[in-house]
């Protein structure tokens, strides 16, 4: 009765553990269609890729606000939604899901449908960012 009592909780463990991974995409699913994304990768906040995203991001907040974005920043092993840090999620499967594999800068842009728009291993200018943007289909229909 104990081995299948222990297989058991080793089989719940296990499960669990997957479903906390899978649980960090799917957070970002709710997203979809309603928000793009930016998420922006590094080793440690004070990496100046980092620093000098973080800030054009954050002097460009109307017109982020204006094109329904959000801010997702993975330093190390912690991910947060800027803004909402009530979310918890996943850095490795976001990593993982963004071709953030190693350590090291990456910014990438996710646009509603929920695939990467815009990837890159030095800072994305807000005029890249919004130009980008603005050329997408989805955007030109929100702007009429």
């Amino acid at each position: 009765m104990s081995c299948t009592l222990n297989g058991i909780v080793a089989a719940i463990t296990v499960l669990g553990s997957a479903t906390i991974a899978h649980s960090a995409v799917d957070q970002l699913d709710q997203f979809r269609w309603n928000h793009r994304i930016v998420v922006v990768f590094a080793d440690r906040s004070d990496e100046a890729n980092y620093v000098q995203q973080m800030a054009s991001l954050r002097d460009a907040q109307e017109a982020l606000a204006e094109r329904d974005m959000l801010i997702i920043s993975v330093v190390s092993d912690v991910a947060a939604i800027i803004d909402k840090p009530q979310l918890k999620l996943d850095a490795d499967s976001l990593r993982k899901r963004f071709g953030a594999k190693g350590r090291g800068f990456r910014a990438v842009l996710i646009g509603k449908d929920g695939g990467a728009k815009l990837s890159s291993n030095r800072p994305i200018t807000p005029a890249e960012l919004f130009s980008t943007i603005d050329a997408m289909p989805m955007r030109q229909s929100e702007m009429r």
